[in-house]
């Protein structure tokens, strides 16, 4: 029917599931991390990371995601948990702030 598949393998890409300081060297506030504050901050300065941002553009290229995994103890493998803090991000996925200027 012409649609195109793309794979995001998380395991093979070595996609870094932690969300911490790291993903953010210039931080609004020094002295406390809060994810939600640095997220919006990167999105509007386009200054996320690279594997994130790879993550971004592949999301907003599809019009159908599926999510695909083993069921384990009733959740979804730590790395797609990672991911989905990582990547589905207030100012990306959800937000109640409105859009990033």
């Amino acid at each position: 029917m012409g649609h195109t598949v793309v794979d995001s393998d998380l395991f093979r890409k070595g996609f870094r599931p932690v969300l911490d300081e790291r993903d953010f060297p210039d931080r609004a506030q020094i002295d406390r991390f809060v994810p939600n504050i640095e997220i919006r901050r990167a999105l509007a300065s386009g200054t996320v990371p690279a594997d994130v941002a790879t993550e971004l553009e592949e999301l907003s290229d599809a019009d159908l995601v599926i999510f695909q995994f083993p069921l384990l103890l009733s959740s979804v493998p730590a790395i797609l948990k990672g991911r989905f803090n990582r990547v589905l991000s207030f100012g990306f996925a959800a937000d109640t702030e409105g859009p990033v200027q």
